[in-house]
């Protein structure tokens, strides 16, 4: 059986039985030697925890059943033990996936990769040109160093995916860089939701117009509405249900973008986490406690996050003004799309 099948199949078993979340995003650290206007990180200044207390994390995290890790940051090579940190975690039966802005890998080190076997690696292009992506990231040079990663990861074997966020300087290269993703033989990733920071600021000049968004969802495949979707389905998302998060210092969220804090693993282990009253109140979360979202009338074309929710407003049981924005763009889109059809 192949990671993706039993991916899925962890994850049905464990929604079926409403068990403990199986899948976790660590972030080793929040420095990065880029500069990109977007990231949702600027202001962050947090401590980070030692090499030792990482492989402590990792061992209750395989204690109490976890099987699916991501190692993400900042920039997770900007920590001098990451590849030792990964070689532990795999030795210990985790099965991860690596998000890197790829600039730091060499040949070298991608060998090193290789033998890690990670599921992927996911890196982060901004422009199918150099002049796009370094505009966004603010050092010269990135694009030239995050596409050799690319094409030295991909004459090793390993499974790549490319990572785009959608933002006015590089709408008009999403085909292009879809194109690379292709050439490459690269997943291809692209988002269009610019969250605010952590500092509180949002990066308005890099979110897409309306116009914008309408324009980026023409590029997206057609689907019709699929049936036999529940609204709690639709409404409640996966965050401290079957995935959670783990920053710099082991603090846990029920997501990355979910910054609601649940507990710290450095000094707590996790069924004291899971029992306490935070991740309670996150995982019993029903429809009816949701603000405004139920009676929506874009509820379908919606894909709700409640951390971009409580990033925008502080109100995690409120609606993201952004998903609003999106939903609203998308409806129209697929209204036309269907018209065409018939």
């Amino acid at each position: 059986m192949c990671v993706d099948s039993a991916y899925r199949l962890v994850e049905k078993v464990a929604l079926r039985k409403e068990r403990k979340p199986f899948d976790v995003l660590i972030e080793l650290t929040h420095r990065c030697n880029l500069k990109c206007e977007h990231c949702f990180l600027k202001g962050a200044h947090t401590n980070e925890l030692s090499t030792e207390d990482f492989i402590s994390i990792f061992q209750k995290l395989k204690d109490w059943g976890i099987l699916f890790i991501g190692f993400s940051g900042g920039e997770i090579f900007t920590r001098g033990d990451f590849l030792y940190l990964a070689e532990k975690a795999r030795d210990m039966g985790l099965f991860f996936h690596l998000q890197t802005n790829g600039t730091l890998i060499t040949s070298k080190i991608a060998e090193v990769i290789k033998a890690l076997n990670p599921t992927k690696v996911e890196i982060s292009i901004y422009g199918s040109t150099a002049a796009t992506h370094d505009s966004v990231t603010g050092i010269k040079g990135s694009f030239e160093r995050s596409l050799n990663a690319l094409k030295v990861l991909r004459e090793i074997g390993v499974r790549m995916v490319i990572k785009t966020s959608v933002m006015r300087k590089n709408l008009g290269e999403i085909d292009s860089i879809r194109k690379i993703a292709k050439e490459l033989g690269a997943g291809f990733s692209p988002d269009p939701l610019i969250a605010p920071r952590i500092d509180g600021k949002i990066p308005l000049s890099c979110r897409l117009s309306d116009w914008e968004m309408a324009q980026f969802i023409l590029t997206l495949p057609f689907k019709e509405e699929v049936e036999g979707v529940s609204l709690e389905g639709q409404l409640i998302c996966g965050a401290g249900r079957s995935r959670f998060a783990i920053g710099p210092d082991g603090t846990v969220y029920p997501c990355a973008l979910f910054r609601f804090p649940l507990g710290n693993l450095k000094n707590e282990n996790l069924s004291a986490i899971w029992r306490g009253q935070p991740w309670k109140k996150i995982r019993s979360i029903k429809v009816n406690d949701l603000r405004v979202c139920p009676d929506c009338s874009l509820v379908w074309n919606c894909a709700r996050c409640p951390g971009l929710a409580y990033l925008e407003t502080g109100d995690f049981l409120g609606p993201s003004p952004e998903n609003c924005r999106l939903a609203e763009k998308v409806r129209e889109v697929r209204l036309v799309e269907q018209k065409a059809l018939h």
